[in-house]
């Protein structure tokens, strides 16, 4: 398996302000209310402005999400609570990795990137710390030509037009700039 160009998406603090609890029943939902109540608590608010940077964006370009959601959902599930041209993109890991690491993401990310080997890859988040200077997501994305950490701002997330316009270059192909404030990259 592998994948030219892969942005790896959190959803707490980039799809949506991270400051709220997600609030689901820990019984089995079908998916149609589990997005009802997604809806309803105002998740995934920013989503269709992803959906609209990467529109053009070439095929290869793949969506891994890393987000902790993975601990709860299958990303045969996170999928659904994505615009469709954004679910298309997501190379679904289940069986593959997401059960070794269900808690963390540095480890995740940087099995991930040894599994697909991009030429190319985008982590956005909203947490550093989950990604420490010394940990493998970052020795791994050191070793791509193009490899970038994009912090967000967890109240803004990619509803930030600084935020979007750098992953809009990246889509495209263009270097990103690194950033010393929020947003910046590592």
């Amino acid at each position: 398996m592998s994948a030219s160009r892969v942005l790896f998406l959190d959803f707490d603090g980039v799809l949506h302000p991270a400051k709220d609890s997600v609030h689901l029943p820990t019984a089995p939902m079908p998916a149609w209310q589990i997005q009802i109540a997604l809806q309803a608590q105002g998740r995934f608010v920013w989503s269709s402005r992803l959906e609209d940077v990467l529109i053009d964006a070439s095929e290869d370009l793949r969506i891994v999400i890393h987000s902790t959601w993975r601990r709860r959902f299958s990303d045969s599930e996170l999928v659904q609570f994505l615009p469709r041209s954004l679910g298309q993109r997501v190379i679904r890991m289940d069986g593959q990795i997401a059960s070794r690491h269900a808690g963390a993401s540095d480890d995740y990310v940087a099995d991930v990137i040894d599994l697909l080997c991009p030429k190319s890859a985008l982590v956005i988040d909203d947490r550093s710390e989950f990604f420490p200077p010394d940990g493998r997501a970052q020795e791994r994305l050191k070793a791509i030509d193009d490899g970038r950490f994009l912090v967000v701002d967890p109240d803004l997330g990619i509803s930030d037009e600084s935020v979007l316009g750098a992953i809009s270059r990246w889509a495209g192909g263009g270097h990103v700039p690194e950033i010393q404030r929020s947003p910046c990259f590592a």
